[in-house]
């Protein structure tokens, strides 16, 4: 059994390890279960939401309705992430352009 979807591709890879910011990995933005939603049943996925769009999920979805303060902390993006990220985007643009600049 499996995914019978044409083009669909199943990657493994590990939330734990996603979950985590680190210097050189600094995006934790993974896949979550919404702890709102109903939960899964045989043959109906449970309702997954990438964890950058947990606030906009919950504004949209669970009007009126409180994170859970748990899933809320797990969600949370740390200030040092943003730090990495926008360090890690500024030397993309960065390299972008050297390469730009040594295909003309």
């Amino acid at each position: 059994p499996g995914c019978q979807c044409a083009g669909v591709t199943f990657v493994k890879f590990s939330l734990g390890a996603a979950a985590q910011c680190k210097k050189r990995s600094p995006c934790t933005n993974r896949p979550i279960i919404c702890p709102l939603c109903p939960k899964a049943k045989k043959g109906v996925a449970a309702t997954v939401i990438w964890s950058y769009g947990a606030e906009h999920h919950f504004e949209t979805v669970h009007i009126g309705d409180e994170m859970p303060s748990d899933f809320k902390r797990d969600v949370m993006v740390s200030a040092e992430e943003v730090q990495l990220l926008a360090k890690w985007a500024k030397s993309k643009k960065t390299r972008s352009k050297k390469q730009m600049a040594g295909s003309s």
